[in-house]
């Protein structure tokens, strides 16, 4: 005797006249649909986001206050980080022949391994400044 796994004759229902494998596909659709707007649209507000950021930013910076001592702004509080990036060139110019010969590449990984904390700090070149915002519960 075959087991019945329901798909060598499809069920119709009663009422649509639909079978099972079409309201499932219509549902899988819908789905699909429902998840790339909500995409969309979280996409979307990012740019927003990223935009507003770039002009707060901007507007810090003309007005001299993209620093860290920029705690808060109103209700909004403030996290701005100098970001830095590892140069190779300050790297050549601080390492030891030796450790240079040591290093197949003079990239950070390698270089990081081999120095201080407070060496590598120092072989990183300013890149600009991030901004994080949060609300401020201080208020």
């Amino acid at each position: 005797m075959a087991l019945n796994t329901g798909t060598s004759a499809p069920a119709k229902l009663s009422l649509s006249g639909k079978t099972k494998e079409e309201l499932l596909e219509a549902e899988l659709e819908a789905l699909a649909e429902e998840a790339l707007e909500a995409d969309m649209e979280f996409k979307a507000a990012e740019a927003k986001k990223d935009a507003a950021k770039k002009r707060l930013k901007d507007a810090l910076e003309k007005a001299g206050k993209l620093d860290k001592d920029t705690k808060a702004i109103g209700v909004v509080r403030t996290i701005i980080k100098e970001t830095k990036r590892f140069d190779p060139e300050l790297a050549k110019a601080q390492l030891t022949k030796k450790l240079i010969a040591e290093c197949s590449t003079i990239s950070g990984t390698l270089v990081k391994a081999k120095v201080t904390p407070a060496q590598y700090e120092a072989m990183q070149s300013p890149q600009g400044y991030s901004l994080e915002l949060k609300p401020n519960t201080n208020v």
